[in-house]
């Protein structure tokens, strides 16, 4: 018994199934082919041709054009796009910090505070600075300084970070198209 190779084709040139089997389908059921068709294929009345890949969960194929088609709402843009900015707002946020391990992190608000405290009274007395300036072998005031000028380094980094990532939720928030959504993002 010799198998036969058969492609259903329906409306549009969709291939409704493929397959083999001892028997040709019936031709009731669509347009029957003696041939299976590659996967990801229509029918164009001479021979099969591929659909091209999926851009994305949200296209779905148009048959009549053969084209895929952007099925993405505002709403969902938006969902999507603010996602996007918050996931980059996070990898750099976190290439901020990421030279320095947890430990000396957990001890910045305590340097945090004292450098502040001495970037608006020189007099301020800075007990974890002159600790580490007295375990390092430099002078408690270079220490200070150099605490104050990484603190406020940081803060300029992190309030440049955190108003862009604030400004482009806003720009997402005010598109009126998917397009404009989309077109939201980090500057390079």
């Amino acid at each position: 018994m010799t198998l036969c190779s058969f492609t259903i084709v329906g409306d549009h040139g969709r291939v409704l199934s493929t397959g083999r089997s001892n028997a040709m389908p019936p031709e009731s059921a669509g347009l029957v082919l003696d041939v299976e068709a590659p996967p990801r294929t229509y029918w164009d009345g001479a021979q099969f041709q591929p659909m091209g890949v999926q851009p994305s969960p949200l296209h779905r194929y148009d048959w009549p054009t053969h084209t895929w088609i952007d099925t993405c709402t505002l709403g969902v843009a938006r969902v999507l796009q603010r996602q996007l900015v918050t996931m980059e707002f996070e990898t750099r946020a976190a290439a901020l910090t990421a030279e320095y391990p947890e430990y000396e992190r957990l001890t910045w608000p305590v340097q945090q505070a004292e450098a502040l405290a001495f970037g608006a009274d020189p007099q301020a007395t800075t007990p974890y600075l002159d600790g580490l300036a007295a375990a390092r072998g430099i002078p408690a005031a270079d220490m200070r300084q150099r605490a104050l000028a990484a603190v406020q380094g940081f803060m300029i980094a992190s309030q440049t970070l955190l108003g862009t990532k604030q400004g482009l939720i806003d720009a997402i928030d005010a598109a009126g198209t998917v397009e404009a959504v989309k077109a939201v993002v980090w500057p390079a």
